[in-house]
């Protein structure tokens, strides 16, 4: 039975389980497939349009794909000419805007919105030009036909609006629906009660201010709205605990998501306070909230026993005493405790506990101080996690712990390990580690931790430590690719992490190549970062280029032994690459600019300091490539400028 024959529902639901760069290949196949593609495709693609709206025009003038998700960042909009045809046509599906830093009139800005019937999510991000003025929607006519068109909207974003006041938002509020979601982060609001002496009656007739935001106002909104109102964000604002309390304290209101990142007046107290008032929270993001102490922690894991997701990075007053109370929370899905310089690893084992944790799925370790064992454990405490992050725990990371990590973590799909500097081709390769029981300090350098002795014990080196570190390598090395077959059936190896679809290895400076030919070999990798990988060579990255060929992003930035022909095998063999970093590969050449003119799915490249290269070329590789949107070239000279003669 052809595939073909299959009903067109029954193909739809095959294609869900594909990425979007599939789901573009698929499109390419018959007519059935790429409208069977195109349902998906509109829902999951966000059209992106910066600095000049006509190539989107001559992009998609065509389409007939409904994308509902789209983003204008920087670029000047008027709905006269083509631009104006092609959104008539396109708004009507559009279920998320987003513009940023947009210049548009009132006027085009009106009819630019009163098109999006079916708009749920809009953002207005850093509108300065539009709401400087202060006349955005004074015209009752123009409030009445946003109110039709809008009364979907339930999600409202106005971040890093600083313009914004309490006579616009009340007017930008009043043509939205019930909102679920209301963000004002990065915005300027007052919360002292004394700016109202200074901008309201002194008869104390209830008003709306034309030159500032202030927080009496939005907590009106919310009041109004408490029934539907189930997220808020204040993150980057001034507000207080006092403000936290009003906040908590509006009837009917129960919050389900609150984000109060930056706010560096948060204190102890406030956290409290909307712990206590506000117990059906999930998700609570604090992240570098610098006066938080150990008593909040506390006070969350009190009052919130079902949240679900909890941000604390970088909270730096937050010691051990606070963080080994986490250990209540047993519905977590996504921790994360990056950054606490006061944090270390008895504390954070403790948090995550002894008893399995089906649940959690996100955990954020980066740059804190771990052993190795709480490393390791993290692949029988948290089984299902998909997304994990242990960039520079240095002592946490070696070889032994992520060999456990490879072994039982198999639903994995991101992984960070930058600047894991001690991790070797042992690890990640998986030679055999996984059933021997090393030494604490075993640094996975030496051949006696791989189990094997040193055949004269007694013998006494000479040399400097590093020269004994250079020696071990090169011993270890060796051994590794005499042993090939070991590492090719192992289970404790990067290779059996089938899903992974980013992988990150910045500054991993013991990888070889033994990595990339034996390990590598991950068809769903999307992402690939290998910068500051001196150790490896150009038969490794020959090999990983043919054994990942889902790559789209991919970072070699001063790995010194890319070559021209590494770029060449790159673009043979990654059909679906986007951006490739490549600063200071000295070896490169205009030949490498030849394969890469070739490359059409470029958008991004970054050849800076890549000294061998002439400007000439580079200039012809973004001649080439119509969708090279990003080009660096820093350090980059014109051909032979040094050798011309002066006359």
């Amino acid at each position: 039975m052809s595939i073909n024959a299959l009903p067109f529902e029954t193909l739809v639901n095959l294609f869900s389980y594909l990425g979007v760069s599939d789901l573009l290949v698929v499109s390419c196949v018959s007519r059935l497939w790429r409208e069977a593609a195109s349902i998906l495709l509109a829902e999951r693609v966000t059209i992106m349009v910066t600095d000049d709206a006509t190539p989107a025009v001559e992009t998609f003038q065509d389409s007939t794909v409904p994308y509902r998700n789209w983003v204008f960042k920087e670029v000047d909009l008027t709905l006269r000419g083509p631009f104006g045809e092609l959104w008539e046509r396109a708004s009507g599906a559009v279920q998320s805007l987003r513009l940023g830093g947009v210049g548009v009139s009132p006027r085009d800005f009106v009819c630019l919105l009163q098109q999006c019937s079916s708009l749920e999510d809009l953002w207005l991000d850093d509108m300065a030009h539009l709401l400087m003025p202060g006349t955005l929607l004074s015209n009752p006519e123009d409030i009445k036909v946003l109110s039709a068109s809008l009364r979907k909207v339930t999600r409202l974003h106005l971040a890093c609006s600083r313009y914004l006041t309490d006579t616009l938002f009340s007017r930008i509020i009043s043509v939205v629906g019930p909102l679920r979601k209301l963000s004002l982060a990065g915005c300027q609001i007052s919360f002292h009660e004394a700016i109202h002496k200074r901008f309201y009656p002194e008869d104390g007739r209830v008003t709306i201010s034309d030159h500032v935001l202030t927080f009496k106002q939005i907590l009106k909104y919310i009041e109004e709205k408490a029934t539907t109102l189930k997220e808020i964000s204040l993150g980057r604002t001034l507000v207080d605990s006092e403000g936290i309390y009003h906040l908590s304290k509006v009837p009917k209101l129960q919050l389900e998501s609150v984000h109060l990142m930056s706010c560096d007046q948060m204190t102890k107290s406030g956290i409290q306070l909307l712990c206590e008032n506000q117990k059906t929270i999930t998700d609570l993001d604090l992240s570098l909230c610098s006066r938080l102490t150990d008593y909040a922690v506390l006070a969350i894991c009190q009052h919130l026993p079902h949240l679900k997701k909890l941000n604390l990075r970088r909270c730096l007053g937050i010691t051990e005493n606070g963080i080994r109370n986490l250990s209540q929370l047993k519905c977590l899905e996504e921790l994360n405790i990056s950054h606490l310089e006061s944090v270390g690893s008895d504390s954070v084992e403790e948090a995550i506990g002894k008893e399995v944790r089906p649940s959690l799925y996100l955990l954020n370790l980066a740059s804190l101080s771990l052993e190795w064992r709480v490393i390791a454990n993290l692949a029988t405490v948290a089984p299902n996690l998909t997304h994990l992050d242990i960039s520079m725990c240095v002592s946490g990371v070696n070889d032994r712990s992520i060999q456990a990590i490879c072994k039982s973590l198999k639903k994995l799909h991101i992984l960070n390990m930058n600047g894991c500097t001690v991790v070797s081709d042992i690890g990640l390769a998986g030679h055999g580690l996984g059933q021997n029981d090393p030494s604490a300090q075993g640094t996975g350098l030496s051949l006696e931790s791989l189990g094997l002795r040193d055949p004269d014990p007694l013998k006494i080196t000479l040399g400097s430590r590093a020269e004994q570190t250079i020696r071990q390598e090169a011993e270890v090395t060796k051994y590794l690719c005499e042993n090939v077959q070991q590492i090719a059936s192992s289970e404790y190896g990067l290779s059996s992490l089938k899903g992974l679809w980013k992988l990150n290895l910045c500054g991993c400076k013991r990888v070889t190549n033994i990595t990339l030919v034996h390990a590598l070999k991950l068809r769903e990798l999307r992402y690939l970062d290998l910068s500051y990988c001196q150790g490896v060579g150009e038969e490794g990255l020959q090999a990983m280029a043919q054994n990942c060929p889902s790559l789209e992003v991919l970072m070699l930035a001063e790995c010194g032994q890319t070559s021209d022909q590494v770029v060449l095998v790159i673009v043979h063999f990654l059909k679906r690459i986007k951006t490739l970093d490549l600063q200071s590969c000295t070896k490169l050449t205009d030949d490498a600019l030849d394969s890469l003119s070739s490359c059409l799915t470029l958008q991004y490249l970054d050849v800076s300091n890549c000294f061998r290269m002439s400007l000439e070329k580079v200039r012809v590789v973004q001649a080439k490539n119509p969708r090279l949107f990003n080009l660096h070239y820093r350090g980059i000279k014109e051909k032979d400028l040094d050798n011309c003669l002066v006359l």
